[in-house]
């Protein structure tokens, strides 16, 4: 009797596991190249801190699967007064059908160098979106890109990302697994006391 139940939650357990490692969700590559306009205003004196909204439009490839005509709009904050210079943000991306996708920029922005600056090595922290984006999470990169100043008061950026993102399971997608693991151990049960 003891070996019988010994394999039950053996069994049990391998379920368990199996289940757990098909809710972990799909796993997303994402690229994709945008063009951008910027303003620049000023938070101090010297603006070496300052505010970089911008907008723009491009494409982003999911998993190999192109949305062209995708807009991009941020409102940023590059702070170069840190000991370490910090960039930080809110993004969205939209679909030409409407469709959302939300993320935070972060990372440490090149320093300005004869009017340009390199936007390579920021991260885009992916917080999930609408439709398309819907239950899209994870991090990727800024793999080139430059932020050119036209005037004092703005300019023109360019950007390539690529990563890779994990789609995280919808709630009911969860509460199925919970409900086959409970008929699961209720079946276990009844064995148990026949």
């Amino acid at each position: 009797m003891a070996q019988l139940r010994t394999l039950g939650l053996t069994c049990l357990a391998v379920v368990i596991c199996c289940a757990a490692s098909s809710v972990r969700g799909d796993s997303i590559t994402i690229s994709g190249d945008f063009k951008t306009t910027f303003t620049v205003k000023c938070l101090s004196n010297d603006c070496a801190k300052f505010e970089a909204p911008y907008t723009g439009v491009g494409s982003i490839i999911l998993n190999g699967s192109a949305l062209t005509n995708v807009t991009v709009s941020s409102f940023q904050v590059v702070d170069f007064t840190l000991p370490v210079p910090a960039l930080n943000g809110t993004v969205t991306f939209t679909a030409a059908n409407g469709d959302k996708l939300f993320a935070t920029a972060t990372g440490i922005p090149g320093p300005p160098i004869n009017g340009s600056a390199s936007l390579a090595g920021l991260s885009l922290i992916l917080n999930g979106g609408t439709g398309l984006f819907a239950n899209l999470y994870g991090t990727i990169t800024i793999t080139a890109g430059k932020a050119t100043f036209t005037s004092p008061g703005g300019g023109i950026g360019e950007f390539t990302l690529n990563g890779t993102a994990n789609t995280v399971p919808e709630p009911a997608t969860l509460l199925l697994l919970g409900a086959g693991l409970a008929g699961i151990a209720v079946t276990l049960r009844k064995r148990k006391k026949k």
